[in-house]
């Protein structure tokens, strides 16, 4: 039996702030632009990276024209985890025929596994979103570096639940003097579920079409 607590990368200096991703809500613009109002309010030019005004205050890091993602305080060195293993083995042994059996079995429960809340929407990077269309805050096409959910949101749990086992049975027995039989029957299972949250793409370009259509 094992049981034992988690560790977080973030207890350990040195380690947890290297985990910064730059890809966590910053904007780059297409061509140069006006915004008249808002927090993206301001003058800019073509090519130029946008970070998130609020990017401190939504938790992201601001370095330069990037707001970024710090990822490495969200998970674990070591996950809050309980183990059970067993292992048993009987024999039988008559004048006539030798009988064993063996049992072998595990389960494995991680309980936390905290995860970011959303990992990089890839497929931006080569896609452009045009203006009032998914959050657009400009007036021109942008290319979106980031995350559908960002540093504002908390790391939810990646659970685990891990179980198996195997029983062998063998006999072993004289059928006459010149012809020894042996069998053996085993049966094995094993069962993995794991819940791993995540966004997924597809919904998040249908998202990005029904803001367009204004249906969301």
């Amino acid at each position: 039996m094992l049981q034992r607590s988690s560790l977080s990368a973030s207890e350990i200096p040195g380690i947890a702030e290297l985990g910064l991703s730059g890809l966590g809500k910053t904007f780059k613009i297409s061509a140069d632009d006006t915004v008249s109002n808002g927090l993206y309010s301001g003058n800019y030019n073509a090519n130029q990276f946008v970070p998130d005004p609020q990017c401190e205050a939504n938790g992201g890091v601001l370095d330069g024209s990037f707001c970024r993602f710090l990822y490495g305080t969200r998970f674990n060195i070591v996950n809050d985890e309980d183990h059970s293993k067993a292992y048993a083995n009987l024999s039988f042994e008559r004048s006539s025929y030798v009988y064993e059996i063996t049992f072998m079995g595990s389960a494995v429960e991680v309980n936390d596994n905290p995860q970011s809340p959303s990992y990089p929407a890839l497929p931006f990077l080569s896609r452009q979103i045009q203006p009032d269309q998914g959050g657009n805050p400009f007036n021109v096409p942008v290319t979106w570096y980031g995350r559908p959910l960002g540093s504002e949101f908390d790391s939810p749990y990646s659970p685990k639940d891990i179980k198996q086992y195997n029983l062998s049975q063998t006999l072993n027995t004289n059928i006459s003097e010149s012809t020894e039989l042996e069998a053996s029957l085993t049966i094995s299972s094993h069962s993995n579920d794991h819940y791993r949250p995540d966004i997924i793409d597809s919904r998040v370009f249908r998202g990005i079409r029904w803001n367009e259509h204004g249906s969301i």
